[in-house]
């Protein structure tokens, strides 16, 4: 395989923005093939914890103290959650890697704005023809994302759609016109936009002045509502919540002509101390979820709850509540005892969690995390990274297939 064959189908495509990252390959066009035995445990596992969270969303439905109690949600975020009647998945990330024991371990799952589609079915349907005899684990994702589609439409005829997603960014384009892509193949008129552009009249949406009826969300939760910093000597530029927006799109939804996905309810799947919370009230959980925490879920705590001075920073890794994509990740074995005790200092501890480290089984010195896509709860695809020890934007992406 040719990169620069590849480079040239990538722009032709119009999907993919880049082949190159600061000049170098983006992609490894050297495909990672997983073992069935593998496949089959990864999507299980992606399956069951889809299943964990359904569970978590009926516990915090029952026990709306948590809201305040537990997770600090500000009241905006509280309203996105209980007007999403617990409603909290469309589709979702799994990030799963296969320890040394053959074992799965979650690193974690966004299911508010889970992202790398365009790169997964993309690198994958160019490198297909030169693995004809290897199954390819995306190529159901098209089907089950318009699947989806039909689920949350409930038999009404929509006409036009609209993508809501951050378009001062460039980092998820590919997925944006992948998702435009398929939606105008069901039928839709797609319209591209920011939140700011969302007007309402009469209970109906309407985005440069035309009605919508369904929205696929791709702007995070936590930035509709109130926003602070993670760390205590930072300030964000924007800290206001977008109500009338939010106002118009839940009078639409309750008026019953607009369907959003992802439901506003990620706020609370997304939030990390939905991990933590787990293990502090794993009693509240059935039989079945307790041996899903405990045998695919990494230990982990809430970062107010720890008396740094008694545990080993080797043994954890610091995250902040709703970040994604490596950002604001502190792994404490990779860092000194200074730039940890100092990361201590700065943080507000409402906003981390310290998660348990485990070592992932490697392949050729790198780790694999491989992100499985689950749509309306069914494993339906993967998105493969290899880094060294963590994995961020810029980590290599591989396409994946599955030895038959």
């Amino acid at each position: 395989m040719n990169y620069s064959e590849f480079a040239d189908w990538i722009y032709k495509s119009g999907v993919l923005s880049d082949p190159w990252i600061d000049g170098e390959p983006r992609f490894n066009l050297q495909p990672c093939i997983i073992r069935n035995d593998l496949y089959n445990k990864l999507n299980k596992s992606a399956e069951l914890i889809g299943e964990l969270y359904d569970e978590f969303s009926e516990i915090v439905i029952n026990n709306p103290k948590f809201l305040d109690d537990y997770f600090h949600l500000t009241e905006i975020q509280k309203l996105m959650w209980i007007e999403s009647g617990g409603l909290w998945h469309g589709i979702s990330r799994l990030d799963l890697f296969e320890l040394e024991d053959n074992s799965i371990k979650m690193c974690e799952m966004n299911s508010d704005t889970p992202s790398g589609e365009g790169e997964a079915v993309m690198l994958n349907e160019f490198c297909q023809k030169y693995n004809p005899t290897l199954f390819n684990p995306n190529s159901k994702l098209k089907d089950n994302f318009l699947k989806m589609i039909t689920i949350f439409s409930q038999g009404k005829s929509l006409e036009n759609a609209a993508i809501i997603y951050p378009t001062e960014f460039t980092e998820d384009l590919s997925m944006i016109k992948l998702y435009e892509n398929w939606l105008k193949e069901f039928g839709f008129d797609v319209v591209l936009s920011s939140p700011f552009n969302i007007k309402e009249n009469n209970g109906k949406i309407y985005i440069f002045d035309k009605e919508i009826q369904l929205i696929l969300r791709h702007y995070k939760t936590d930035w509709w509502s109130e926003r602070s910093s993670s760390w205590l000597d930072e300030d964000v530029p924007d800290p206001n919540p977008l109500f009338k927006q939010l106002k118009s799109l839940f009078n639409a939804e309750m008026a019953e002509n607009l369907i959003v996905i992802n439901p506003f309810g990620a706020i609370l799947s997304q939030n990390k101390f939905s991990m933590s919370f787990f293990y502090d009230y794993i009693n509240l959980f059935s039989k079945n979820s307790k041996e899903i925490i405990n045998e695919i879920v990494p230990e982990t705590r809430r970062a107010e709850d720890i008396n740094f001075e008694l545990i080993d920073k080797n043994e954890w890794v610091l995250k902040s509540i709703y970040g994604c994509e490596g950002d604001e990740v502190i792994i404490g074995k990779q860092v000194t005892d200074e730039i940890w005790n100092l990361t201590i200092e700065k943080i507000d501890k409402q906003k981390w969690i310290l998660q348990r480290f485990f070592n992932a089984k490697k392949i050729d010195d790198k780790i694999p995390n491989y992100g499985v896509y689950l749509i309306s709860g069914i494993a339906s695809g993967v998105f493969t990274r290899l880094s060294g020890i963590q994995t961020e934007y810029n980590s290599i992406t591989v396409p994946t297939f599955i030895q038959k």
